[in-house]
């Protein structure tokens, strides 16, 4: 009796064992799954929106990295296999075929670092091609005025729209204010002080490129600096 009692014991206990044992591998993989650098940008993207890190023109926006790796080699490539050299050559694609701005390929250089960054943090990778690789400098913006050769032929094309149709009035207002065109299309007459001679600036157009073929890309959002701000207009 005590030999079929310890038997029936270990019997039992290497059961759990199994049973145990089939939970965990079906929780767990037995490999990692493997991300391409398009789909580690692409899951990050996702992640922020999801948590509200950024709305969705910024979304929209920083997608643009994400069109411009699917058409170089390096988007395709496993993340643990891309090295120094492929992230260089990547950028250097950028400024020399795709002849895009200093400051655009930075903001390419920064989600792809960030990107890994977060991949790293997240367990999902040990590799970090980007640990050692120097930032473009950022290029400040010179004022774009309106010069005196560029007045009149302003003013010439300004005339073939007629006085008090909307585009008029939009025009000549990104002229002397200085708006944002997406700002001037979220303009409502609630913004318009006429007796103090403000505009009240308030919300923005956003973009959501992910709706463009439902015909719902745009929507109403918070200026960029979230902040009101008030801009004078002339009589």
């Amino acid at each position: 009796y005590p030999l079929r009692r310890q038997r029936q014991m270990c019997i039992r206990d290497s059961n759990d064992s199994a049973a145990r044992f089939s939970a965990k591998s079906q929780l767990e993989p037995s490999s990692p799954r493997m991300f391409t650098v398009e789909e580690m940008i692409q899951c990050v993207l996702d992640d922020k929106l999801a948590a509200g890190v950024i709305e969705l023109s910024t979304y929209s926006k920083e997608r643009a990295t994400l069109q411009r790796v699917k058409k170089h080699p390096i988007g395709g490539m496993n993340i643990d296999e891309v090295t120094e050299e492929d992230c260089i050559s990547f950028f250097r694609f950028l400024r020399s075929e795709r002849h895009l701005a200093i400051n655009t390929v930075r903001v390419s250089q920064l989600q792809i670092k960030s990107a890994y960054w977060t991949f790293i943090q997240e367990h999902k990778t040990k590799n970090n091609p980007m640990r050692y690789i120097k930032l473009y400098p950022k290029q400040r913006s010179l004022a774009n005025a309106v010069t005196k050769t560029e007045y009149p032929q302003f003013h010439s094309a300004v005339k073939e729209l007629k006085p008090g149709a909307r585009y008029h009035v939009v025009v000549w207002l990104a002229f002397y204010t200085g708006m944002r065109e997406a700002e001037i299309a979220a303009l409502r007459w609630a913004n318009v002080d006429l007796e103090n001679g403000l505009l009240n600036i308030t919300h923005s157009i956003g973009k959501d490129d992910t709706h463009h073929s439902q015909g719902k890309d745009t929507y109403i959002k918070l200026t960029k600096s979230k902040k009101r701000r008030a801009i004078p207009i002339n009589d």
